[in-house]
């Protein structure tokens, strides 16, 4: 017989930050036993002219974090959406997001966790296109009790209204004096919603 599970969404973490720095460390978190983390992490790195971000790590927790996707975005203002999940312990503390030894401008992160579902098996990771203010993203996965975990990286410091029945986990952004921003927009949905 299939396993029924009743899932939960629990908001960890947010932040973006405009320190110039190569790792970046989270507020503390409890993470439950038993849960699917997911991690969102923006980026774009150091200098008027920069180059590509380096993809991040995390650590911390007695978690092994996978990289599900890392997209760039090329241009004159590079930048990188990476996103991770794990399977967790239950813990108490922060995580450590590092580049390497590339510093980056800005940086923006939001993690949540699915407690009540399975934890165990593969997750599918899809990239969208957008077109001014519309985000479209095809995904083959349908289904009732199945959901879509989405990270939206901006180049500006501005809100995100979610649409298509999604519900908005974390909207985290900030900007620097020259004009430099960064929004992260996470959200979720059901996939057999309409």
């Amino acid at each position: 017989p299939a396993e029924d599970f009743d899932m939960t969404r629990i908001a960890l973490t947010s932040d973006a930050v405009i320190t110039d720095a190569a790792t970046f460390t989270t507020a503390s978190i409890v993470v439950p036993a038993d849960a699917r983390i997911i991690v969102f992490v923006a980026s774009a790195a150091q200098g008027i002219l920069p180059v590509t971000p380096n993809a991040p790590t995390i650590s911390g927790l007695n978690l092994a974090f996978a990289q599900l996707n890392s997209v760039t975005v090329d241009g004159l203002d590079r930048r990188r959406l990476t996103a991770f999940a794990a399977t967790s312990v239950a813990g108490t503390g922060s995580l450590t997001i590092s580049f390497g030894n590339q510093r980056q401008d800005l940086c923006a992160w939001s993690m949540i966790a699915y407690t009540g579902v399975t934890t165990t098996g593969p997750l599918a990771s899809f990239t969208g296109t957008a077109t001014g203010t519309t985000l479209t993203v095809d995904t083959p996965v349908t289904g009732d009790g199945l959901t879509i975990v989405a990270g939206l990286a901006l180049p500006t410091f501005t809100l995100v209204t979610p649409r298509g029945g999604a519900d908005e986990v974390h909207e985290a952004g900030n900007q620097q004096l020259g004009n430099r921003a960064i929004t992260l927009e996470t959200e979720d949905r059901d996939s057999a919603a309409p």
